[in-house]
């Protein structure tokens, strides 16, 4: 089976999905590379482009993800995507609220202070972007998992 029959096999969900995870993993994997790889936000620092990227393509996403949704009237997905989609968006929560709780405990904890006064307002707002993000890029993942297992 080529790549044209099987991107023709799938379903509209299916599709979305791919396309979910191909349009947010390279942000994210960017992301986490600019935040805590490269030697400027090791320092706590993150350029602009790195601040301004998070937040860009996150109303880009949003707004694409909007058009696909609600431009086709055609019944959009049956019980079994229904269930992929639940998933997805349950492992996409949990990774945002167990980062978010991370957070919450290390900012409250007096040895994690002087990492977090280090960080400039910039990093943070690029932090929470990533969490955002690759929570989004998670649920995706998960839901082409099911679809791949599924198709198996």
């Amino acid at each position: 089976m080529n790549l044209r029959e099987l991107i023709g096999s799938m379903n509209k969900q299916e599709r979305i999905a791919w396309l979910g995870v191909a349009s947010l993993m390279p942000v994210a994997l960017y992301l986490a590379w600019q935040l805590f790889v490269s030697a400027i936000g090791g320092e706590g620092h993150a350029s602009v482009a790195t601040q301004r990227t998070g937040g860009r393509i996150f109303m880009v996403y949003m707004a694409c993800y909007c058009w696909i949704v609600f431009r086709d009237k055609s019944r959009f997905s049956d019980e079994r995507d229904r269930l992929i989609a639940i998933r997805g968006v349950a492992a996409a929560y949990l990774l945002l609220a167990l980062a978010m709780i991370g957070v919450a405990f290390t900012i409250a904890s007096p040895r994690w202070q002087p990492y977090w006064t280090s960080r400039s307002p910039a990093w943070l707002e690029a932090f929470f972007m990533f969490c955002l993000i690759a929570s989004l890029a998670l649920g995706w993942c998960t839901r082409v998992a099911h679809y791949w297992r599924d198709r198996r």
